[in-house]
């Protein structure tokens, strides 16, 4: 048969299970769940993804971003076909009897291989078939292959010539029908999700966000409300399954507040209530960024000022502007300590809620997060109880154990933002505020670190208190720049105290990522007080103007009162000599009495 005759009804075998529910005994179909995956990435890429994001992933395949699309959904839905293999299917004798007779009977050995790697290692001779070029490290199969692989957490390593060549993938994985039945089933998503052509390139962005983009994707889909239903009421076939998913997918992805949304302008007041008028830094921003981003496009801003002068004010003013003219949507905050994270999310908040949006999440991460009582009475609902029918859907589990990931138990908190608050998902909101570690492991080699980077890719990411990392931050700070530099990710550095040095190294950084070179003798310092804006297209540097920043540094003079007293200083000697008059120490505690006695 071929891919139409497919689709119909009764035209391929949909007996695979994808998903087992062992408290009642619910078979879900594979072809289903992988159709589902596709479907919801689908959705994604329309309301999720960025401009700037499908921008990337389009020029990373080399094509137009339609037919990135298909390619995209495509390889979301292929993600599972690894679960088509004798091992994962005998996991529950339940489900596996419903294979009938000619699948079980060509198993051969069965032997352990974990759903994921097996993903990779039959994907990449199935991408071959369809015109995926299979060669070294980066060629678009091998990157194929490991985004399938990837999808549960981390990339894994592709021996084509080993574990993944044409002869182990036979003798481990099944005979000539479980091979025939996964091209088919890889033939069908091929033709549903429309894909024309296999792309001639895969760069590492793309492959980072289409891996990111598919976790999302099978996180959704996997959930036991969502696919539950469709167990009950199966599709005849593939087609009529493929136009339940679409419109299921988009109800699901605006039910979970995934969808992206505008911000209505508001002026400068209603947006930040607090202020009667911008600050000289402020409206300085405000006058000359908008022409600069507009001609230039992205690139990395640097704003330096004392402690309580605005910078907060003035980075929510450059991620606006960003947002309008950089294809991105929101923001990402993060604060190196969770005090100042809690703080910096109230901001936030008002801020966000101040253009009176009909909803619009606002998140707050970090490991304490649940302890901020801000925070949680304003997302806890009457509704957002918990259930006692069994552990709540866990797809975080890090555990070893293949088939764990795919265990499935009741429902667990309700409530309309559950999901979204649900550890690195609250990632995702459209505005979030994060401790600088949670964004860190997006270029750590750690589970799950795609989605993180999808998640960061897709805002304006504002670096509060830059300067204040030890050592190992400051390291992984310079290689998430890079990155970001990488994507096109438009970034705010925000310190009162931040030496020029650190602000080059930075901004150097950033623009490396962005491919461009020779910047070793080039100063990236935004001057003090005032703001620096290098644009990722040319490297150039643009300052804050004079008279703007002189205006800033009137405005900001205080007068500084100096008393000199005069010393006389003695060596320490002997413990419990006496200090006498005049003497150094004794002029100390004298200063000090104030302080003792009133407090400061």
């Amino acid at each position: 048969m071929g891919v139409v005759e497919d689709a119909r009804y009764d035209g391929v075998d949909r007996r695979p299970w994808g998903k087992f529910d062992r408290a009642t005994l619910r078979v879900y179909s594979l072809l289903f769940h992988l159709i589902d995956v596709g479907a919801v990435a689908g959705v994604l890429w329309d309301r999720f993804l960025t401009p700037n994001q499908r921008r990337v992933i389009s020029a990373g395949l080399n094509m137009p971003q339609e037919q990135a699309r298909s390619v995209v959904c495509f390889l979301a839905g292929m993600h599972d076909i690894g679960k088509l293999i004798p091992y994962f299917q005998a996991l529950e004798p339940v489900a596996y009897v419903r294979l009938g007779e000619e699948l079980p009977a060509d198993a051969g050995p069965v032997v352990h291989v974990p759903h994921a790697r097996a993903s990779m290692h039959v994907g990449l001779h199935l991408l071959g078939e369809l015109g995926f070029a299979v060669g070294g490290n980066d060629s678009p199969a091998v990157r194929a292959a490991q985004c399938l692989g990837g999808h549960h957490g981390r990339f894994l390593q592709l021996d084509v010539d080993g574990a993944a060549s044409a002869q182990r993938v036979q003798a481990t994985l099944g005979g000539p029908a479980w091979q025939e039945l996964r091209r088919r089933y890889v033939r069908l998503l091929w033709h549903l999700f429309g894909v024309e052509e296999a792309p001639k390139a895969m760069s590492v962005e793309a492959a980072v966000l289409i891996t990111g983009l598919t976790m999302v994707a099978d996180r959704i889909a996997s959930q036991r409300r969502y696919w539950v239903p469709n167990a009950d009421t199966p599709s005849f076939g593939a087609g009529e399954h493929h136009s339940r998913a679409r419109r299921q997918a988009e109800e699901e992805v605006e039910r979970l507040g995934l969808a992206r949304f505008a911000l209505n302008q508001v002026p400068f007041t209603t947006a930040h209530p607090a202020l009667k008028e911008p600050n000289a830094l402020q409206a300085s921003v405000m006058g000359e960024l908008p022409r600069l981003v507009a001609e230039r496009g992205s690139g990395i801003a640097v704003v330096a000022d004392a402690m309580g002068t605005g910078k907060s004010v003035a980075a929510l003013e450059m991620a606006r502007i960003f947002n309008e003219h950089c294809g991105t949507q929101g923001v990402m905050w993060l604060l190196p300590a969770t005090a100042a994270a809690d703080q910096a999310w109230e901001v936030l908040d008002r801020y966000v809620r101040a253009h009176r949006p009909e909803y619009a999440p606002v998140t707050l991460v970090h490991h304490h997060s649940d302890l901020n009582e801000a925070y949680t009475g304003r997302l806890l609902s009457p509704a957002d109880t918990c259930v006692l029918d069994g552990p709540p859907d866990d797809p975080f589990a890090d555990d070893h154990d293949d088939f764990d990931d795919e265990r499935e138990y009741g429902p667990g908190a309700a409530g309309p933002d559950a999901w979204l608050r649900g550890r690195d998902n609250a990632l995702l909101a459209q505005y979030t505020v994060s401790t600088t570690d949670q964004a860190q492991m997006a270029v750590l080699p750690v589970r799950h670190s795609a989605l993180r980077m999808l998640a960061l890719t897709g805002k304006t990411v504002v670096v509060d208190e830059a300067h204040a990392l030890d050592a190992f931050s400051q390291l992984q700070l310079l290689r998430l720049l890079q990155w970001l530099g990488a994507m096109n990710c438009p970034v705010v550095l925000l310190s009162a105290t931040m030496p020029a040095s650190t602000a080059t190294e930075l901004v150097r950084a950033y623009l490396s990522g962005a491919g461009r070179t020779g910047l070793h003798t080039v100063s990236f310092a935004p001057g003090y007080p005032g703001w620096l804006f290098a644009d990722a297209a040319s490297a150039t540097a643009h300052r804050m103007s004079e008279p703007a920043r002189h205006e800033q540094r009137a405005a900001q003079r205080r007068i500084a009162h100096i008393r000199v007293r005069k010393v006389t200083y003695q060596p320490l000697g002997q413990p419990g000599r006496a200090i006498e008059e005049g003497e150094r120490l004794a002029v100390i505690a004298d200063v000090l009495q104030p302080v003792i006695r009133r407090g400061g």
